[in-house]
């Protein structure tokens, strides 16, 4: 009996331990993997797989990546932000917008802002996996910029004035 006693919360101590250490090498690796424009794979409103790093000019033109979801009233007010102020963007950017969510869900979106009038806004979906993989553990919005060269410049979450995007693309 007293053997357990001792067992038991050695156990527990390990089992913390090794959750732990494996939880700070998961953010490792994604702050690693996003410190670069990431390889991604997408998927079009129209349904064709895109490989994000063969199929846009990401890395010849500051980007910003913004991972949303179409229910979330911070998201709406930062696709009203930047649609009020989308003359204000430099012309040389691009804006990729990311959800997990269904197709049908992001056409809907897509028209209801009448993304296809913005050269620079683009809607694509992306599986909860890659996010995870990719980005890690986000609340919507998350934004992330990157520089010409594919470089991660800043990262934000939550409401992001469009100001400060503007800012941040304008290289």
């Amino acid at each position: 009996m007293k053997k357990l006693l001792i067992i038991v919360p050695i156990l527990a101590i390990v089992t913390l331990t090794i959750f732990a250490v494996s939880g700070i090498r998961h953010k490792k690796e994604v702050r690693s993997g996003i410190s670069q424009f990431p390889d991604i794979e997408l998927k079009s409103l129209s349904g064709t797989d895109i490989r994000i790093k063969d199929s846009l000019r990401a890395f010849s033109i500051p980007t910003a990546v913004i991972l949303f979801s179409t229910q979330c009233d911070f998201c709406e007010y930062e696709m009203k932000e930047i649609i009020d102020n989308i003359s204000d963007f430099p012309a040389n950017c691009k804006i990729l917008l990311l959800s997990s969510e269904n197709i049908v869900d992001l056409r809907l979106f897509h028209d209801k802002y009448k993304i296809y009038d913005y050269e620079i806004l683009s809607v694509y979906q992306l599986s909860n996996e890659q996010i995870s993989k990719k980005f890690g553990t986000v609340s919507t919005p998350a934004i992330f910029i990157y520089d010409q060269n594919g470089a991660l410049v800043r990262q934000f979450t939550g409401e992001t004035k469009a100001a400060v995007l503007i800012d941040n693309l304008s290289f």
